[in-house]
């Protein structure tokens, strides 16, 4: 999105940050840590009022892992973190109040993944456990390794919603927005 910094396009009036953040704090998240890069102090205008932590990553450029690895680090004593990509504005607090649910459930070993048409997507719940192997990441590239390599930790947790499989990575994308269906759920007993 040339010329524009996406989090900050307004998504029914609300910048594209704002929304997730939003939906973490109303999931039941806490604390909600923000990890910013590009334009600080935009993103933190965006989010004047809400409860969170700011926490700037100057070294963002260098790929989405050192956010990550700063974000969890910052979490102290925290049983597990719901790792949100500000780019998916579409996802509401009920996944992420259907994952830490999952997670209560589960665990605390936990990785607590959301699923709709039987794709994974996004966000993911990390269990504490995690944290460290997170902090080594490197590049461009997200946790999505560590799940192969905990598989036996995943609860896939089914959700009535593609938006954990739609981000905006161009104008286009922010046309098409997500489908919701019928709730289909999730792997929680009644």
């Amino acid at each position: 999105m040339v010329g524009l910094n996406k989090l900050l396009v307004p998504i029914d009036g609300v910048p594209m940050v704002r929304r997730a953040a939003e939906a973490l704090l109303g999931g039941g998240a806490a604390p909600v840590v923000v990890v910013t890069g590009h334009q600080h102090e935009h993103v933190a205008a965006a989010l004047d009022g809400l409860s969170l932590e700011l926490l700037h990553n100057p070294e963002a450029s260098d790929g989405m892992a050192t956010s990550l690895g700063r974000g969890v680090g910052a979490l102290g004593h925290c049983s597990a973190a719901v790792v949100m990509l500000a780019d998916m504005p579409w996802v509401g607090e009920d996944v992420v109040r259907m994952l830490v649910a999952a997670f209560e459930h589960h665990g605390p070993g936990s990785i607590c993944v959301p699923v709709h048409g039987g794709r994974r997507g996004n966000p993911v719940l990390w269990p504490a456990v995690c944290f460290p192997f997170i902090q080594t990441l490197t590049g461009d590239r997200g946790a999505k390794s560590l799940l192969d390599r905990f598989a036996e930790q995943v609860i896939e947790v089914l959700v009535g919603t593609d938006a954990i499989h739609r981000d905006v990575d161009d104008r286009a994308s922010l046309q098409r927005g997500p489908r919701d269906e019928t709730d289909t759920g999730s792997d929680l007993p009644s």
